[in-house]
Order: structure tokens, then sequence, then C-alpha cells
């Protein structure tokens, strides 16, 4: 089949490569799938140049759908970061009047490690948090990683069971507990929820651009 060249204003290879990088997060709202095999049969020598045409194509007939999507997360992405402003103002208010009672404790950079490794079982774990109450090494040397302080669990964030179990025992904090964990909830309930991008790290800017982008496409 012969190809015929449907756009001559736009060329997706031309999109900015920072632009182009974040589009590619969004490929499912923008190409609509297509058995490749089939494509390629009909096309032959000619399927690159039909597949940017289709490209373009698809790119300006779902751009409304797309900026959708792309509205979404960014509104999603606003939502979690006042959700933690939120949560860590109201922390800034109560912990110095709860104390350490109510804080997680802090661990060393073995028991980070620790933690941090996707590949142990809880049994493992286990035996490896058992390893950190000392601060000798297999061989007998100290090991500075379980002196040395976590950077990630500084032991200055509120842990939950140990807020219950101080209301428990004080129970006129309990209103103040029962605000922090709506706050906490919410802020965890945005965390967990997915972008519409396929990394969750995709960044609030590069979104905001790609919006700005997409939405004066003609």
């Amino acid at each position: 089949m012969k190809y015929i060249k449907l756009f001559e204003n736009f060329d997706y290879t031309q999109i900015p490569s920072d632009i182009k990088k974040t589009l590619d997060e969004y490929t499912d709202f923008f190409i609509d799938k297509f058995d490749w095999n089939s494509k390629m049969d009909e096309y032959g020598n000619s399927f690159n140049k039909w597949y940017d045409n289709y490209r373009d194509e698809q790119l300006l007939k779902n751009k409304n759908k797309l900026l959708l999507a792309l509205s979404s997360d960014l509104v999603l992405l606003k939502k979690r970061k006042l959700a933690d402003k939120k949560l860590e103002a109201f922390e800034e208010l109560i912990i110095p009047v709860l104390g350490d009672k109510v804080l997680l404790p802090a661990l060393s950079k073995f028991e980070e490690d620790i933690l941090l490794d996707p590949n142990l079982t809880i049994s493992e774990l286990e035996k490896e948090m058992e390893k950190a109450k000392g601060i000798f090494g297999e061989e007998g040397n100290i090991d500075q990683r379980k002196i040395q302080q976590s950077e990630i669990f500084k032991g200055d964030n509120i842990s939950l069971p140990a807020f219950e179990r101080f209301v428990s025992k004080n129970p006129e904090y309990k209103g103040v507990f029962d605000t922090w964990k709506k706050l906490f909830d919410t802020s965890i309930e945005l965390t967990l929820k997915d972008l519409n991008a396929f990394r969750s790290s995709t960044s609030f800017d590069s979104i905001l651009n790609l919006y700005k982008y997409i939405k004066e496409l003609n």
C-alpha cells in the first residue's frame, strides 16, 4: 500500500527532547493499539514512514484524551503536595508536646540496609535485625554501619503504633490523634494512587510543560 503523508505542519520527531521524554510516559493515551506484524506486512519498506505519520495523526486525534490524563496527574500531584504540607505542619506542632514516645526509633546504617533490601525474606530480615543489636561484625571488629545513623530513618517521624499506645495511656490526646490520623491517611492514600504516567516519579513541572505544549497543538 502506498504511504501518504497526511500532516505537513506537524512532525512528532521535531518535538523538543525534554517534552518528548515526558510524552513517552503517556503513549497509551494517544496511540491506539494495532497489530505490528500485520502493519509491517501491509506497508513493507514504507512501514517506518507510515508509523511516523500514524503517530502524528494519533497525537492530534487523541489530544483531548491526553490532556485529560495530564490534567488529572497535575491535580493529583498538587493534592499530594498540599496533603504532605498539612501533615508536616501539624506534626511540627504536636511532636514537641508529645515527645519521643510517639516517634519511630532512629536506626543505624546497618538497619537501613536491611530494611531496604528487597530480596530478604521475613525470617532473614529478623535474623539480620538481631545482628544489628551489637556493634561488632562477624570478624569481631566494630562495624561502622552499626554506629552510623541512617539518613533515612532518623527517628523524627511519628509511628502509628507508638502514637496509638501513647493515646491508650493518655486518652486526653485522642482528639489530637484523630486529627493526625485523618491527615496521615489522606497523605498515604494520595501517595499510593497511581499517576497516568508510566513512572510514578514523573515530576509536576515536566507534566505541566507537556500539558502546555499539547494544548497548543492544532
